[in-house]
């Protein structure tokens, strides 16, 4: 995944109108921005939108954007704010059920087990969990980038991170020795 520092080059780039720098941002970000919304709205479709709401809403206010070295969090920021506008919007997105699974139905038995299992463990989060799993583990942000993000202090998120990763560890071999 891209740097933080890349990142604040990315934008300021996108700021001067540079589309090849918004590609770029987009190709090494969307599938975590496209993650950490899923994460939120629990729904594919709505997460593909809020996806490409974020990367326009990063194009529309690259010139506010100030370089620190948190660009992706602040792509990250952007992502949360729409996925909860967007949860406020529709009281709240059901998942759709019918929804094809390409990934699951190009897979093999095994990842597709697998994959149950480690959709059945963030179900067992709480939704400020899953939010700090996400953001850590799929977005590749640390864990101080995940406290600026979600506006929580370090120590709230270390503990939620800590939570989180016990919690997935006894679902994990639950299911494994559901499975044997």
């Amino acid at each position: 995944m891209l740097d933080n520092k890349a990142a604040d080059l990315l934008i300021c780039a996108v700021a001067q109108g540079d589309m090849s720098a918004l590609e770029k941002l987009y190709c090494e970000l969307a599938p975590a921005v496209c993650a950490f919304a899923r994460s939120i709205v629990k729904d594919e479709a709505a997460a593909q939108d809020i996806m490409q709401d974020t990367f326009v809403r990063v194009y529309n206010s690259a010139a506010a954007f100030r370089p620190c070295g948190l660009g992706c969090a602040w792509i990250m920021q952007i992502a949360r704010n729409l996925s909860l506008n967007a949860l406020t919007r529709f009281a709240r997105i059901e998942p759709q059920e019918n929804a094809p699974e390409t990934a699951a139905a190009e897979s093999t038995a095994d990842s597709v087990e697998a994959r149950v299992m480690i959709m059945s463990a963030l179900d067992t989060l709480s939704e400020a969990e899953r939010q700090v799993v996400t953001l850590h583990a799929v977005s590749g942000l640390k864990l101080d980038e995940v406290a600026r993000v979600l506006n929580e202090p370090l120590g709230t998120i270390k503990w939620r991170h800590s939570a989180a990763m016990k919690k997935i560890r006894a679902a994990m071999s639950a299911g494994e020795e559901a499975v044997k």
